[in-house]
């Protein structure tokens, strides 16, 4: 995993599942991807902000497809339903 790379004090792993790798464009979309990186430098990591901001990654159907084509994947493979 490449992130790893970048682990350092002040870096924080954000996972985001299903938004894929146009994660950057998404969370522009929501508002949220100056708020990632001006806002803890500004006035410091706020967690709160973020969790309800990438809620709102339910209204962009890219998200749905993602999620769909996990499960296809998996039921393929025949993974157990966890």
């Amino acid at each position: 995993m490449n992130i790893v790379c970048l682990a350092a004090p002040n870096v924080r792993i954000l996972n985001t599942p299903f938004m894929g790798h146009g994660v950057a464009d998404y969370l522009n979309g929501m508002g949220l991807l100056a708020a990632i990186i001006m806002r803890p430098l500004r006035w410091g990591r706020d967690d709160e902000m973020l969790f309800k901001g990438l809620r709102k990654r339910r209204n962009f159907p890219h998200y749905y497809e993602n999620m769909l084509r996990h499960d296809r994947r998996r039921t393929a493979s025949g993974s157990p339903i966890s």
